[in-house]
């Protein structure tokens, strides 16, 4: 009887999912005013998609090379290319600060000047190959009280991953035309996740010395800003044509490989959480089937069978609804809310660093992990002592139990899974 086999199949997902419960949810699917919004959204293609070119690595590296061109029609002067600095220094900030300190500071002030850009693509590199984008600028750091050379080296990868050895031809050949002071900063692009990114423990590419970011920041720190800003109608329409290129899945059908989201928008992340929270249920049921499903496709059912292990819990404390990692911080926020003169030794003890593992629960700021602990002003925590301390962003499915049972039991907390 094919409805008992569909029942057994879904109820490995859920044991309260019945074949009733998954019409009634398509149903609600279907009548979703988000999901028409993510339809609409995801049924109209982009102009580089048209062109086809939303995933050529070429026709990226050439609108990149566009939007920092301070000598380009977009009008934005030299503010991508500062935003592009943000960008490194956010995740680089160690390796430029071995070349000048001064640098480092300066762009977190945003207290320096650019001048002399030159912006090129495909730069043939001898006995190396050609790189993707190449900056010469001049640079005046207030705090050295002189002009410096800069030079920004990016490697771009889409689809293809690095040839043998690449980067470090590339790092090699600039090392070796060095000159006095001058500031090298070596850049590895890719579409890798936030997330992923935040949790490598060094670049992807074979010379360690690049500083890896990815499609997201360019999105985020740079295209989302330029947005704000005032611009031509031709500019805001260019940006957002390439921003909505960025999230728009593509498959390439000689090959049948299907393509990540390069890049999000503020509106698709909120529409997506939204169309998550609501459908979740009838997801996993999805993916369930898919992975079970013998006719599928090999590569599909894998995809299905991996998504579908993982842990996506919600949990709901004081009516709002958190992933593991801003449950933590809500929690926290709130117990320093209600005990204002809490000091951080206090704090430790009724939040042990050892609830989360070895990275610790709890850090002062001056001493938290780049991409390990929430640090936007909004997320830092001032206690009683003056101290400002940042709370661990690195919780899973092997650590949140733990920080549950806790809190429940020893602050006695109400927290319920969604």
């Amino acid at each position: 009887d094919d409805s008992i086999e569909v029942k057994l199949l879904f109820m490995k997902v859920s044991e309260e999912l019945d074949v009733e419960d998954i019409k009634r949810l398509i149903w609600a699917f279907n009548d979703d005013a988000d999901v028409q919004k993510l339809k609409s959204l995801y049924s109209t293609k982009s102009f580089p998609e048209i062109m086809g070119v939303s995933r050529g690595e070429i026709s990226h590296s050439s609108f990149i090379a566009w939007m920092l061109n301070t000598d380009e029609s977009h009008g934005l002067g030299n503010f991508t290319l500062k935003k592009l600095l943000e960008i490194l220094v956010y995740y680089g900030e160690k390796k430029i600060s071995k070349q000048n300190k001064g640098l480092v500071n300066s762009i977190i002030l945003s207290d320096f000047q650019l001048n002399d850009v030159l912006v090129t693509t495909e730069k043939s590199i001898p006995k190396a190959g050609r790189l993707d984008i190449y900056i010469e600028a001049k640079v005046f750091i207030p705090s050295d009280g002189k002009e410096q050379r800069l030079f920004i080296v990016l490697e771009n990868k889409v689809n293809a991953k690095e040839g043998k050895g690449q980067t470090e031809k590339y790092y090699d050949y600039f090392e070796g035309v060095r000159k006095g002071d001058d500031i090298y900063l070596y850049v590895y692009l890719t579409p890798l996740s936030s997330l992923a990114l935040s949790e490598l423990k060094e670049p992807e590419c074979s010379c360690k010395e690049f500083i890896q970011i990815n499609y997201q920041s360019i999105a985020d720190f740079i295209i989302k800003k330029a947005l704000k800003r005032e611009l031509t109608d031709r500019t805001r329409f260019i940006l957002s044509e390439y921003s909505l290129s960025l999230s728009q899945p593509s498959i390439e059908e000689d090959t049948n490989k299907k393509e990540i989201l390069m890049a999000l928008g503020e509106e698709e992340k909120d529409l997506l959480n939204k169309f998550w929270n609501k459908n979740q249920n009838l997801i996993k049921a999805a993916l369930y089937a898919i992975s079970s499903d013998a006719d599928q496709e090999e590569d599909a059912r894998k995809s299905a069978e991996i998504l579908n292990a993982k842990d996506f819990s919600k949990y709901v404390f004081n009516g709002e609804v958190y992933g593991k990692g801003r449950l933590v911080l809500a929690v926290i926020q709130h117990y320093v809310a209600l005990n204002p003169m809490i000091t951080y030794r206090e704090l430790v003890r009724k939040f042990p660093q050892n609830l989360q593992g070895s990275k610790g629960t709890l850090a002062v700021k001056s001493e938290a992990k780049e991409r390990r602990n929430f640090l936007k002003p909004e997320e830092l925590i001032t206690l009683g002592d003056d101290s400002v301390i940042a709370v661990s962003n690195q919780w899973g499915s092997g650590n949140i139990p733990r920080f549950l049972e806790h809190v429940r039991n020893e602050l006695n907390y109400t927290i319920t899974k969604k």
